[in-house]
């Protein structure tokens, strides 16, 4: 969600995503990871037992949307975004955590041509 305050030439931005746990097995405070990307195409056919995070290098810490420090990590077509905070979730359970919360952002108003 995005709010923008013409007059002030700021913009606030909230975002949230959906978590789904149907492995079988609850996660209690668990560190959570959001994998942005293609991760299905990551491996090549003939090595599709890879997992997500094969080949994973760091990227340096940057301040993130959010406002907290994050070490965005990129392993072939996807990137890995560590959530904010922990998180529990049971199994078979779906929720919603946030992820981006900016508040008076500079912006201005344009169309793109």
């Amino acid at each position: 969600m995005a709010l923008y305050d013409e007059a002030a030439g700021k913009i606030d931005v909230q975002g949230w995503i959906t978590l789904t746990n149907s492995s079988g097995t609850a996660y209690d405070n668990a560190q959570t990871l959001l994998v942005a990307g293609s991760p299905s195409q990551a491996g090549s056919p003939a090595n599709s037992a890879q997992s997500p995070t094969d080949g994973v290098h760091r990227f340096g810490a940057r301040r993130s949307a959010g406002g907290y420090r994050a070490a965005a990590r990129a392993a072939r077509d996807f990137y890995l975004y560590p959530l904010p905070e922990r998180t529990t979730i049971a199994n078979l359970q779906t929720k919603q955590v946030g992820f981006l919360d900016v508040h008076g952002v500079p912006a201005e108003h344009g169309y793109g041509i």
